[in-house]
C-alpha cells in the first residue's frame, strides 16, 4: 500500500481536519506515543538497550519523546531527558508528559544555556545511555538552527549512538532537507502519519537512517484537504502493477507488443547493449534495435533474439519507441522523425533518455509542448539541462524561493505535458496532471554506470506491452529498485550490482 507524501502545510492541514471532526490534540499525541513505542520496544528491547536518553523541546515532538519515554519506563527501561527549553516554554501537554515522565521515575535535565548544557552533557546518564530518541523540533521547522539548540544536537552526535527521530532528525526540514545549522544525524526516523518530502529526498537520506511510516489513522481525512498527489510506493504497489503486467494466457508475440531501441555509439556501444538487455526482461514480444555493429556483437551472444535495423524502419509498426541511451552523438533528424511520430500517434509511447536530451532541450526552452505518451528520464543533471529554472530552486539559499525535488519533477511534467522519471537515489516519477510518486526503498548498489540504460530499456518493453506511460515507469522504476533490495538482502557484502547482473537477477526475483 502506498502513502501519501505531504509538505509541512499539508500535514498541519491533515491535523486540524481530523481536530474539526473531534479528535483531540491529546488523542492524537497519544497515538504519537503508542506508535513510537511500540516501535522502540521491538527495535530496542529492554534486554539489550536497558538505558535511553531522550533529546527533547518544548513542542508537541518533546511531548511525542515524554511520552514515549514514561511507556519505556513501564517496560523496565531507565530513562533520562535533556530537556533544551526555558522552563515556562512548554506546551500544556508536553508539561504534562514531562511531569508524568518524572513520576515515572525518569530524570530529566533542564537546559536553558549554553553554559547550562556543558555541565547537563558531563552528566554519567547521558554517558551510560546506549539510544536516543530525538523529539527535539517536530515537523514544523522552517528555519536555521543555532546556538543552544545546535549545541544540543552537536552534542546526541558526538555520542555516536543510535538515534531514532521523532518525525524527521531535528535540524532538518521535512521540506526541503538541509536548511542550515546542526541536524541529528538518526539511524532509524518515524514518519508520524504521513510521510514528509524530505523522507524521499537524497540529500538527508544519510541522516535519516531508516524510514519507518506509523500509522496513525489520518488516511480518512486526506479527502478533506487540498493537497498535490504525491505518494511513495514500495513493494506492495510493485506486485500489483507487476500483476497488472502480466500476459494473458492466449498472448503472442505480437500482442505482446513491439520494441524499437535506438541506442547506443562507437564510444558508447554498451548502453544499446544494456537497453536491449533490460528491454528483454519486460515481456514485449518483439524487439528491434538500432545500434553500432559492437553492439550487436554482444547482442548477437547475449540476445540473440533481437531483431537488427540498418536505418529508421517504418514507425508505426511499433508501440513504444526508445531513443538516447548512449546515443552520444545523436542524430538530430533522427530524432525530429521520432518525436514527430510519437506527437501525431498518441498509441505509440516514446522513451527518452540521456543522448537524446540535448535536441530535446531545445524544444523545451522554446516552450513546445509534448505530450503524456512521452516519457522522459533524466538523473539530476540531466534535468539541470532541460528544467534549469526548476533544478537551480531545489538548492536555492533563499528559503521563499526553494523547491524539493518532488515539486521539481512535478513542474517539470506540467510545463513539458510529459511523464517525467527523475533518477537518483529515490527516484520520481510525475506525470502532467501533478500525480507524483516516488520510490519509499532503493540500494546504494544501483549507483553504478549503466544503470539507467537498462531501466530505459525495461521502461520502454513494459510501455511496447501496453502499460500506460506513467504505470510503466513506476513498474520499470520499482523493479530495479526491488530487485537490487533483494540482491542486497542475498548478497550483504556485495559492493555494487553491475548493470548487467541486474538484468538476471530481474528474472530470479523471489518477493515476499
Amino acid at each position: 500500500m502506498s502513502h501519501f507524501i505531504l509538505s509541512a502545510q499539508n500535514m498541519a492541514a491533515l491535523e486540524n481536519a481530523a481536530f474539526a471532526e473531534g479528535i483531540t490534540v491529546s488523542e492524537l499525541m497519544q497515538r504519537a506515543i503508542k506508535a513510537c513505542s511500540d516501535f522502540f520496544l521491538i527495535r530496542f528491547p529492554v534486554r539489550d538497550f536497558k538505558h535511553v536518553a531522550l533529546l527533547a523541546g518544548p513542542g508537541h515532538n518533546g511531548g511525542d519523546a515524554f511520552g514515549t519515554g514514561c511507556e519505556l519506563l513501564r517496560h523496565g527501561h531507565s530513562v533520562v531527558a535533556l530537556l533544551v527549553s526555558a522552563q515556562n516554554e512548554l506546551k500544556p501537554l508536553t508539561q504534562k508528559m514531562r511531569l508524568e515522565f518524572e513520576k515515572l521515575g525518569g530524570v530529566v535535565f533542564l537546559c536553558q544555556s549554553e553554559e547550562n548544557l556543558k555541565s547537563c552533557s558531563d552528566a554519567s546518564e547521558f554517558a551510560t545511555a546506549s539510544v536516543w530518541i530525538d523529539g527535539l523540533f517536530g515537523f514544523g521547522l522552517n528555519r536555521e538552527t543555532v546556538g543552544l539548540e545546535s549545541h544540543a544536537i552537536a552534542f546526541v552526535n558526538r555520542l555516536c549512538k543510535p538515534v531514532v527521530a521523532i518525525d524527521i532528525p531535528s535540524g532538518l526540514s521535512c521540506d526541503y532537507g538541509k536548511i542550515g545549522g546542526a541536524h541529528i544525524c538518526a539511524s532509524h526516523t518515524l514518519a508520524l502519519g504521513a510521510l514528509k518530502p524530505a523522507h524521499v529526498d537524497d540529500d538527508v537520506l544519510s541522516s535519516l537512517g531508516e524510514v519507518h511510516y506509523l500509522d496513525l489513522q489520518l488516511s480518512q481525512y486526506r479527502g478533506k484537504i487540498s493537497a498535490p498527489l504525491w505518494n511513495a510506493i514500495g513493494t506492495s504497489d510493485f506486485k500489483e502493477l507487476l500483476a497488472e503486467s502480466r500476459r494473458s494466457q492466449a498472448s503472442h508475440k505480437y500482442t505482446n507488443g513491439r520494441l524499437l531501441v535506438i541506442a547506443g555509439s562507437e564510444r558508447y556501444p554498451g548502453a544499446g547493449v544494456l537497453a536491449c538487455l533490460g528491454a528483454g526482461v519486460s515481456g514485449a514480444g518483439m524487439i528491434h534495435a538500432l545500434v553500432p555493429m559492437q553492439a550487436r556483437m554482444a547482442l548477437l551472444t547475449r540476445a540473440p533474439e533481437i531483431i537488427f535495423e540498418n536505418r529508421i524502419p517504418a514507425l508505426n509498426l511499433f508501440s513504444a519507441i526508445v531513443i538516447g541511451p548512449g546515443w552520444v552523438p545523436g542524430n538530430e533528424q533522427i530524432f525530429a522523425q521520432v518525436l514527430k511520430h510519437a506527437l501525431a500517434n498518441k498509441e505509440t509511447q516514446l522513451i527518452i533518455d540521456a543522448g537524446a536530451f540535448s535536441f530535446l532541450s531545445k524544444l523545451l526552452h522554446d516552450g513546445i509542448p509534448l505530450a503524456e505518451n512521452i516519457v522522459l528520464t533524466p538523473h539530476l543533471g540531466e534535468f539541470s539541462r532541460l528544467f534549469p529554472e526548476a533544478a537551480d530552486r531545489i538548492h536555492n539559499a533563499l528559503m521563499e524561493k526553494r523547491i524539493n525535488r518532488i515539486e521539481a519533477v512535478a513542474w517539470a511534467a506540467k510545463m513539458s505535458s510529459a511523464v517525467v522519471l527523475l533518477k537518483g537515489a529515490r527516484t520520481h516519477v510525475a506525470s502532467p496532471d501533478g500525480v507524483v510518486a516516488s520510490i519509499m526503498h532503493s540500494s546504494p548498489l544501483l549507483a553504478h554506470a549503466g544503470q539507467g540504460d537498462v531501466l530505459a530499456g525495461l521502461l520502454g518493453g513494459l510501455a511496447a506491452r501496453g502499460l500506460q506511460s506513467k504505470k510503466a515507469a513506476q513498474l520499470a522504476a520499482l523493479h530495479q529498485a526491488e530487485t537490487a533490495l533483494w540482491f542486497s538482502s542475498q548478497y550483504p557484502n556485495a559492493l555494487t550490482l553491475p548493470p548487467s547482473e541486474l538484468v538476471r537477477q530481474m528474472q530470479l526475483l523471489q518477493l515476499p
